[in-house]
């Protein structure tokens, strides 16, 4: 629906049916709107740059190349989708035989429904704001309509080098509107993917817990454990490499707007939907920020937790396949992170803390202009 990750027979049970093919109108559609985000882009930066620097002149060039890279990159890697999805059948039919959540494909619709209403709930508040504040007065003098004053105002960067045509502020608004969406849809995949891989590793957790339980001895059982654990720890280490860039991009995305609409917070709001927009826009953002943040480490502390099962084993069941285990829990790294420049752990959610509160009171300083 919005031309982002052009993967065919997504829904077919079937794994090995699942592809990525140039001839395919899923792959037309996303071409078509990396153009029309392109475009965006290209025209929101000219404006930027034939301005004076202001805050949301900024703000329309970064929201429009952060959609443009989110379709770029999930286009790449829609490419290597067939590849990843046979790594995760492969590691589920090795623990088919392990416990099992039942509900773990409902908790991935109630993450994707929940942050898409949030989403849209946010975008409906954005464009009431917009429309409310619009000067009717001013309108009338300019012999426009109010809804085409809205789209002027809401695309400054489009109707002034171009001439007003609705055709072409509703295909404006519809490219603007898909956008959000990928904004969306980037923090929305990083918390799927995170809890699949968590899942895999919670699922070895629980049957290591259940030997430790009944005090298994055979030294085939621990093997058959670790070796799971290591084709699990693949799986972590593909996904990572495939959505690093992913990662890396959503928490500059999102570490750079919270920035700017706590530096926005300190102008004084004119009206009662203008304050509703403002909290509940930064509420989400704030949220869904935390959200990826926790379903991210979720990978790096259930790959951590054996060691606090493995080092209460009784002295009749130690032997060298649980040596080796605890040596490979230890020394491995097993966690996403953001091209590898950071690590999702639930102490980067401190770190950014530290991070956006350092920009805010650098942004203050140099007193930013916003709006004027």
């Amino acid at each position: 629906m919005f031309g982002i990750f052009p993967v065919t027979n997504v829904l077919n049970l079937k794994y090995n049916t699942v592809c990525f093919k140039w001839l395919s109108p899923f792959t037309f559609y996303a071409i078509f709107s990396i153009l029309g985000t392109l475009g965006l882009t290209i025209l929101s930066f000219i404006r930027m740059c034939l301005s004076d620097f202001k805050l949301h002149l900024l703000d329309s060039f970064i929201f429009c190349l952060n959609a443009l890279v989110v379709l770029l990159v999930f286009f790449r890697l829609a490419m290597d989708w067939p590849k990843l999805l046979s790594v995760f059948c492969k590691t589920e039919t090795l623990l088919k035989n392990y416990p099992y959540q039942r509900n773990l494909k409902q908790r991935f619709i109630m993450i994707l429904f929940v942050l898409s209403t949030a989403m849209f709930l946010e975008h409906s508040l954005a464009i009431a704001n917009t429309y409310l504040n619009i000067d009717e007065e001013e309108v009338f003098k300019m012999n426009r309509t109010k809804l085409e004053q809205y789209f002027r105002e809401e695309f400054p960067y489009i109707f002034e080098y171009t001439e007003y045509s609705l055709p072409l502020a509703l295909l404006i608004f519809y490219i603007n509107t898909c956008n959000v969406f990928y904004w969306c849809f980037i923090d929305t995949f990083i918390m799927i993917m995170s809890y699949a891989v968590a899942y895999r590793f919670k699922q070895i957790n629980v049957q290591l817990k259940t030997g430790i339980n009944k005090k298994h001895e055979s030294i085939l059982y621990w093997a058959k454990i670790r070796e799971d654990y290591s084709q699990t720890a693949i799986l972590c280490q593909k996904v990572n490499k495939r959505l690093g860039n992913i990662i890396l991009i959503s928490f500059g995305a999102n570490m750079y707007f919270i920035v700017a609409q706590l530096y926005k917070g300190l102008v004084t709001r004119q009206t009662i939907v203008d304050q509703c927009y403002f909290i509940y826009s930064f509420g989400v953002l704030l949220l869904r920020t935390i959200c990826v943040i926790i379903h991210g480490s979720m990978v790096h502390s259930q790959s951590k937790k054996p060691l606090s099962y493995l080092v209460s084993i009784k002295n009749e069941a130690f032997n060298i396949e649980t040596r080796r285990f605890i040596l490979q829990v230890y020394t491995q790294n097993t966690s996403l992170s953001g091209g590898q420049y950071f690590i999702i752990t639930r102490s980067l959610l401190f770190q950014m803390a530290a991070s956006i509160i350092t920009y805010e009171l650098f942004m203050v300083q140099a007193a930013i202009s916003i709006y004027i």
